[in-house]
């Protein structure tokens, strides 16, 4: 293999690990701004108020996700959302609270319970 071959590989392992290590950057930054989070509650639900609940709650500025898991023999259920990993992180901006969520199972008759982070 001449100088010209050997420069070439070198060249070539060059841009393979910039280009891997942009990329592990892009998806590393975008997973450190996003979080999922999950809200439990009780109360009686019929099939159509889950629906409209998770609609409601795909509504709440700066979430990007939400699922309603729920169980009718116990009267209980939870809430698990994820947050807006784009949401613009300036000192004037508005950020997520839980307190939309509380507020949105409060007004469809509903106790809130626990409020808890997840680990992604």
């Amino acid at each position: 293999m001449g100088i010209l071959g050997k420069f070439t590989t070198k060249l070539a392992h060059s841009t393979m690990k910039r280009t891997l290590a942009l990329l592990c950057a892009l998806f590393l930054g975008s997973q450190l701004f996003a979080q999922s989070y999950s809200y439990s509650f009780e109360g009686n639900l019929t099939s159509d108020q889950l629906i409209e609940l998770e609609s409601e709650c795909k509504r709440i500025p700066h979430l990007e996700a939400c699922k309603v898991k729920y169980k009718p023999e116990s009267n209980r259920g939870e809430l698990i959302f994820r947050t807006d990993s784009r949401e613009d992180r300036s000192e004037k901006s508005e950020s997520f609270t839980p307190i939309d969520v509380k507020s949105l199972l409060l007004n469809n008759g509903l106790t809130p319970l626990d409020f808890a982070p997840l680990n992604d």
